[in-house]
């Protein structure tokens, strides 16, 4: 038997509802705590978040139902098509080498930067992360394997 979850899909209510929120923050950038996910590079620190309002029970099942390989495709596409090669999307990297991570609620309503080991070699990316994130000071971050990067 699998042992994977499996994330309800939104409704097409609750996709206007995120297309809503989504805009309102594009039209109105908050200062509050957010969710999402993220990739770093060591000489262009953290780029590609992908970033909703934790205030919001419906982003957060939303933000954990997306995954970074959909967006690298997403942005990567569009920096092929713009032929942005400046654009870290531009390579088409395998996504075990790109270092990422997550920003997630645990219970209790403490904030967790989810990263691989890569996190430990790059203290500095956690200032960082806590800025473009709007997270409080006593964010907590943890290590799951599943954002560990592998070199060939």
């Amino acid at each position: 038997m699998n042992n994977q979850q499996t994330v309800k899909p939104l409704s097409n209510m609750e996709k206007v509802q995120v297309m809503e929120t989504m805009a309102a923050l594009y039209d109105n950038p908050s200062e509050e705590p957010e969710v999402g996910l993220f990739f770093y590079d060591a000489r262009q620190g953290v780029f590609g978040e992908y970033a909703l309002p934790a205030s919001d029970s419906d982003c957060r099942r939303y933000v954990l139902s997306i995954n970074h390989e959909m967006i690298w495709l997403k942005k990567h596409n569009r920096a092929v098509v713009k032929g942005n090669m400046s654009s870290p999307f531009y390579d088409c990297k395998p996504m075990a080498n790109i270092p990422r991570g997550r920003v997630v609620v645990r219970p209790g309503e403490l904030f967790c930067i989810v990263a691989g080991r890569w996190l430990d070699e790059h203290p500095e990316s956690i200032p960082e992360i806590l800025d473009v994130f709007c997270l409080p000071k006593d964010t907590i971050h943890s290590y799951h394997p599943d954002y560990d990067i592998i070199f060939d």
